[in-house]
């Protein structure tokens, strides 16, 4: 009692280490559980997903132009957002996708002069960033608003496209539906929708497929948390799935019936045979006057080729100062491509057999 302390009992000691070890690994084993379970994907699957759209998306146009692969292209984007909890940094990822598609869709920018690396650059993250846009407000209309994924998306994506053809300017290249130019029966849709209405048909159908996609699917590609225990299921569950898929391809068999209707309903009367001269010269700036003069020869060589059993010469973006615009070599009228640049303008070619009056209204510039 003076002075001394009385040490507890080895086996009460004992019992109360094990009580605290146990307790602090029942705890640390439930942070991991909850960890795993709320913790996202890694960031290099998103980006490996988003890349991968970025890239189909980009062999659909010219050099590769394998149009068949827009069905698909968007697939991985459409599984990002099926996902309930998003990847790590997702939107950097969706951006770097697009940036996949854009940067080299657009390269060809940088031909006309050295400052136009920057336009190219530029522009290719500007259109990229529509993929972010794109994804973001689906999983803000899905996860948050509870609206189903094969609405928002097809609206969603043709909504951005037509902003794209207005903001800033509009850049109204590399639709979607620009991608389907070979089905001719499919395309008919746009003397009343324009590319937009292709471009919702596909996105429609695409968003079909993409919710038949099973879950496992997503684990092979790393979408999922890589937990043992998952209770709440990481993408979105859609009712019936199966009838977003035939009602996708009832549309789509409407829409190419509709096209097989209007072909069979044209009529259309013998017009003048047109040729188009497009010289391969390098466009700049500013051309040196020896170079400008060899483009010019080479453009009057084609000139003289076209002119061989064809009406309409067309000549497109070039014009040597002091060149008539209205007389060729041979003495026969020519028309710069510039001046069917309006339907208005190419109706009125047709209508007339090919004589198109002149700025000045006194003599054709086509016979």
């Amino acid at each position: 009692m003076d002075g001394t302390t009385t040490a507890p009992a080895p086996e009460h000691a004992a019992a109360e280490n094990r009580s605290k070890r146990q307790g602090r690994v029942e705890v640390s084993v439930a942070q991991i559980i909850d960890r795993a379970e709320n913790t996202p994907a890694p960031f290099r699957a998103g980006l490996f997903a988003s890349v991968l759209s970025g890239l189909c998306l980009w062999a659909c146009f010219p050099p590769l132009d394998l149009g068949f692969l827009a069905w698909l292209a968007p697939l991985p984007w459409l599984m990002l957002i099926r996902l309930k909890k998003p990847t790590r940094w997702q939107s950097l990822s969706a951006w770097l996708g697009g940036m996949a598609f854009t940067i080299p869709a657009l390269q060809w920018m940088r031909y006309g002069d050295p400052l136009m690396y920057i336009g190219w650059i530029a522009l290719a993250f500007y259109v990229a960033a529509y993929i972010p846009a794109f994804i973001g407000l689906n999983r803000l209309a899905v996860h948050r608003w509870n609206l189903p994924l094969l609405v928002t998306a097809p609206v969603i994506w043709t909504g951005l496209e037509y902003l794209r053809g207005w903001m800033l300017t509009g850049f109204g290249w590399y639709y979607l539906g620009h991608t389907q130019y070979r089905w001719v029966e499919l395309i008919q849709i746009s003397d009343v929708t324009g590319a937009y209405g292709i471009s919702f048909v596909m996105m429609l159908f695409t968003t079909a497929v993409a919710l038949q996609i099973p879950e496992r699917w997503f684990a092979r590609l790393g979408l999922l948390p890589r937990t043992s225990a998952n209770t709440d299921a990481p993408v979105l569950s859609m009712k019936r799935p199966f009838t977003g898929l035939v009602v996708a391809s009832l549309l789509l068999a409407s829409v190419v019936g509709y096209g097989y209707v209007r072909r069979s309903q044209a009529e259309f009367e013998v017009g003048p045979r047109v040729g188009l001269v497009q010289g391969d010269f390098k466009a700049a700036l500013s051309i040196p006057a020896s170079q400008y003069e060899e483009a010019f020869l080479g453009q009057a060589s084609a000139r003289r080729h076209c002119l061989a059993g064809r009406d309409v010469p067309l000549f497109a973006a070039f014009r040597r100062p002091g060149d008539d615009p209205g007389r060729s070599e041979t003495g026969r009228s020519v028309l710069p491509a510039r001046n069917l640049a309006s339907p208005r303008s190419s109706r009125r070619l047709i209508r007339s057999g090919g004589k198109v009056g002149s700025s000045d209204g006194h003599r054709p510039w086509c016979v």
